[in-house]
C-alpha cells in the first residue's frame, strides 16, 4: 500500500521561508557593516644571529646608525642578516573578516625580493592585530617597504625604508 505523502503546510511554510531569507541577508550585511582596516604601524627589529635576540625598531629611529649591520658595525650590537618586520593592523575590537589580508612588500634597488599576502586573525579586544614578516639577506642595501590592507573597498597603505648602508 503506497504511502500517504504529506504535504507542508503553507501555513507554517512561508514564515520559515521568510525567517531563513532574514538570517541570510543579515549575516550577509553583518560583513558590509564592519569598519575598514588600516595600517597603525610598521616597525623592523634586526635579529642578531648570534644571541637570537632583537634590536629595537630601527624604522624612523635616526639614533640608530645602519651601517655594515650583517658584519655587526653600526649601531647593531651583533651580526645580523635578518630582520623581522611587523605590521600593525588597526581596526574594531574583536572583528574578523577573513577577505581582507594584509601584504607586505620589500623591494631592494627597484627589485621586488619579498611579496606576502595573508588572512588577518581576530583583532584583539583594543582593535589589533599583529603581522609578522621574515626578511632575510639583510643589513646591506636600503629596503623600501609597502604595507597595505587587501579585500576591503577602502584601501589602505603605509610607506617606509629601512636605510641600511655598507661599504669600506
Amino acid at each position: 500500500m503506497p504511502r500517504p505523502v504529506r504535504r507542508l503546510n503553507l501555513v507554517l511554510a512561508i514564515p520559515l521561508v521568510a525567517a531563513l531569507c532574514t538570517i541570510g541577508a543579515t549575516s550577509n550585511g553583518a560583513d558590509d557593516e564592519t569598519p575598514p582596516y588600516h595600517i597603525g604601524a610598521i616597525k623592523a627589529l634586526l635579529f642578531y644571529n648570534q644571541t637570537a635576540d632583537f634590536s629595537e625598531n630601527i624604522i624612523d629611529n635616526p639614533d640608530f646608525m645602519l651601517w655594515n649591520v650583517g658584519i655587526g658595525e653600526g649601531s647593531a650590537k651583533g651580526p645580523s642578516d635578518a630582520t623581522l618586520v611587523v605590521v600593525e593592523v588597526v581596526g574594531a575590537p574583536g572583528a574578523y573578516q577573513p577577505d581582507r589580508r594584509v601584504q607586505l612588500v620589500a623591494t631592494e634597488g627597484g627589485k621586488v625580493r619579498f611579496k606576502r599576502t595573508f588572512e588577518t586573525g581576530v583583532l584583539s579586544d583594543d582593535g589589533k592585530y599583529h603581522a609578522g614578516f621574515w626578511l632575510y639577506g639583510t643589513g646591506w642595501q636600503p629596503i623600501e617597504l609597502v604595507a597595505r590592507i587587501l579585500g576591503q573597498a577602502e584601501d589602505s597603505e603605509i610607506k617606509k625604508a629601512i636605510e641600511f648602508q655598507s661599504g669600506e
